[in-house]
């Protein structure tokens, strides 16, 4: 997902190249299964307005995520935590 002058846009990567595989530990793993269940919680409780993004991370309705506010979100986080700036994408 990309923002374009103010619009969300989503594609594929530029490149092959872009295209990551990543290897989870368990502990991570457990995690996103916690999410999992608590999210499936959110869709019933939401019903039929529930909107089916296929994305793992969704505002409480399923909607998809603003990427500028995920990056402020992180940003705020760092902040708290005492780290220097740094962006979402140099992660």
């Amino acid at each position: 997902m990309v923002q374009l002058a103010g619009q969300i846009h989503e594609s594929r990567p530029k490149t092959d190249a872009s295209m990551r595989t990543i290897a989870l530990d368990a502990e991570t793993v457990a995690a996103l299964r916690e999410h999992k269940r608590r999210q499936q919680e959110e869709r019933l409780a939401v019903g039929e307005a529930w909107k089916e993004t296929g994305f793992v991370f969704t505002q409480p309705d399923g909607d998809r995520l603003h990427p500028q506010h995920v990056s402020d979100q992180f940003l705020w986080l760092a902040y708290l935590a005492g780290l220097p700036p740094i962006r979402l994408h140099d992660l």
